[in-house]
């Protein structure tokens, strides 16, 4: 069970992630699959990114999407939940400072889109080629693409 502040971040070297035009595409490079999220769940990540709290996400949410306040928490922790078991965040340890939403204006609450509850798409389709992309030894000083030591070419 999630407690709400609980925090948490991304399992970075080993996961990699791109937000364009309100979809977030996640990459697990230890098992070469890819996932998708959109909407309320590219803000989650976002939101992830930051190291943000359990509680202050909802709280984020529900301030920037109309629906069920009960709906839009437990959606929430459920997509946490599963970002969790496909390891692609881990826990944050020890206490960090606060984290700060900004005041929502009168103009953004009269605009709320509908909350939509997120879904955590997962695809394999791509898992050998990703396996197999030097990318996997990207190093910040010899930089990309490098050969790996394991490979045959």
């Amino acid at each position: 069970m999630l407690e709400n502040s609980s925090r948490f971040k991304v399992n970075t070297p080993n996961v990699v992630s791109e937000t364009i035009d309100g979809e977030t595409v996640i990459v697990s490079l230890l098992r070469g699959t890819y996932y998708s999220l959109d909407l309320v769940g590219a803000d989650v990540w976002n939101l992830i990114e930051r190291e943000f709290s359990v509680v202050k996400i909802v709280v984020a949410i529900t301030q920037q999407f109309n629906g069920e306040p009960e709906l839009m928490e437990s959606s929430i922790k459920t997509l946490i939940a599963q970002l969790r078991a496909e390891e692609l965040i881990s826990p944050v340890d020890g206490e960090l400072g606060e984290d700060h939403l900004p005041e929502a204006s009168p103009d953004s609450m009269a605009s709320k889109e509908e909350f939509v509850p997120p879904v955590l798409q997962k695809y394999s389709d791509m898992q050998e080629l990703l396996m197999l992309d030097p990318i996997h030894e990207v190093d910040e000083t010899e930089g990309w693409p490098q050969k790996r030591e394991d490979s045959l070419i």
